[in-house]
């Protein structure tokens, strides 16, 4: 689940600023780290602002939960020093 501006703009994010902190993602494998990044942030987003209507778009995010669970079990990616899954959570709260 790739942002793009428009989709960025929509949550109230800054595309270019994103793609500056998808570079400072370090993971134990070979990732897109710009994918890596949105495909959290864009999950977090549904499951915190659309959770009451998961029905239409969980069996959709399915591929792309599981693809963000295995690099995350197989690389420990962090941002800055942090877990990824913690850091897109608080940003998430914060920015969206």
């Amino acid at each position: 689940m790739m942002l793009d501006e428009r989709l960025s703009g929509y949550f109230g994010l800054d595309y270019e600023e994103l793609q500056h902190i998808s570079e400072d993602i370090e993971a134990g494998v070979s990732v897109d780290k710009f994918l890596l990044l949105s495909t959290a942030i864009v999950l977090r987003v549904l499951e915190t602002r659309f959770g009451a209507l998961s029905r239409p778009w969980w069996r959709l995010a399915q591929k792309s939960r599981d693809w963000l669970t295995d690099v995350v079990k197989k690389g420990n990616p962090k941002i800055r020093g942090r877990d990824l899954t913690a850091w897109v959570d608080e940003f998430v709260i914060r920015r969206v």
